[in-house]
C-alpha cells in the first residue's frame, strides 16, 4: 500500500441542547452544497446511532487545494458561522486521516 495525496478526514460537530433540529437542517444544505464542489470525491452526513445530538461527516477531497477551497467557499464560511454558540468548541472536531490505495 502506498500513501494517497487526498485528504482524508472526519469532522465531529457534538450539538448543544435545545440546537440540535436547527444544527442538523444546516448540516443538511452544506453536505448538498459540498458534494457538488468539483474538489470533493465524498461527503456524508451522518449522526451517532446512540447520539443523534453528534453530527460526523466523512469526507475526501482529491487534493489538499480541494480541501483549502472547500473551507473558504461561501457555503463552508456560512454553515461554520453558523455553529457559533451552537455545539461545543464553537465548531466541528476535525480528525485527518491518513488513507491508503493499492
Amino acid at each position: 500500500m502506498r500513501k494517497n495525496r487526498k485528504i482524508a478526514l472526519t469532522a465531529e460537530i457534538n450539538i448543544l441542547n435545545g440546537f440540535e433540529s436547527e444544527v442538523l437542517f444546516a448540516a443538511k444544505k452544506v453536505w448538498e452544497a459540498t458534494r457538488k464542489e468539483e474538489g470533493c470525491e465524498m461527503f456524508l452526513l451522518n449522526t451517532r446511532k446512540e447520539r443523534t445530538d453528534i453530527i460526523l461527516f466523512y469526507e475526501v477531497f482529491k487534493t489538499q487545494e480541494a480541501f483549502d477551497a472547500h473551507v473558504c467557499f461561501d457555503h463552508t464560511v456560512a454553515f461554520l458561522n453558523f455553529l457559533k454558540g451552537k455545539v461545543v468548541g464553537n465548531g466541528p472536531a476535525l480528525t485527518f486521516l491518513d488513507q491508503y490505495s493499492d
